[in-house]
């Protein structure tokens, strides 16, 4: 790992205490997102995957087991089915995510992730996908949690609710979205003058 590389890991490193989580910047999944769609064989579906982990905070298990009768391309919306207890939400399909399931060819039915069989994607290739793409993307190990903790994040760095946030992540306690608050020193900023 070069040292900007490591400088940027750090900054998107959260010090406060030991149980915070690494997460990746809106650059670092933009970055590779960017990786992924120009490397492999699979890159609609790799660029599909990254984009909707990232942009729905979708755990592995939630990204493998989507279905396409859970996307309407036509309204824009999918319904997420949250795993561990997590409310069922239907939410918006951000404009980079219809695109790249549109570039990922829509299905009649059955699963969006799908291997090079044709079978389901297994947990362990999403895992193996971005461990090997992140350091291409020069971001170094990458996880698939760290683009749910991204999700959430960038949603908390932004200034949107935390009850809106905890309900986009399908979180059913308040308490599991309060973890995204202590990354965010730039928003305390300006508070007293």
């Amino acid at each position: 790992m070069n040292q900007s590389t490591r400088r940027r890991a750090a900054a998107s490193s959260s010090t406060s205490n030991a149980t915070l989580v690494r997460y990746l910047t809106e650059e670092q999944v933009t970055a590779l997102i960017q990786c992924v769609g120009s490397h492999g064989r699979h890159r609609a579906r790799d660029v599909a995957l990254v984009t909707l982990m990232y942009q729905h905070g979708l755990r592995v298990s939630e990204a493998i087991g989507l279905q396409w009768s859970a996307i309407d391309l036509q309204a824009k919306t999918i319904t997420l089915h949250r795993s561990k207890g997590g409310r069922p939400s239907v939410q918006p399909l951000y404009p980079s995510g219809v695109r790249a399931l549109k570039a990922l060819g829509a299905a009649k039915g059955g699963h969006v992730f799908l291997d090079h069989y044709g079978k389901p994607m297994h947990r362990n290739a999403v895992a193996m996908l971005l461990r090997r793409r992140g350091p291409q993307a020069g971001i170094g190990h990458v996880h698939p949690h760290q683009l749910r903790h991204a999700c959430g994040y960038k949603l908390t760095n932004d200034g949107v609710d935390l009850r809106v946030v905890g309900d986009h992540l399908g979180h059913q306690s308040l308490q599991s979205t309060l973890r995204y608050t202590q990354v965010a020193p730039a928003r305390h900023a300006g508070l007293f003058k």
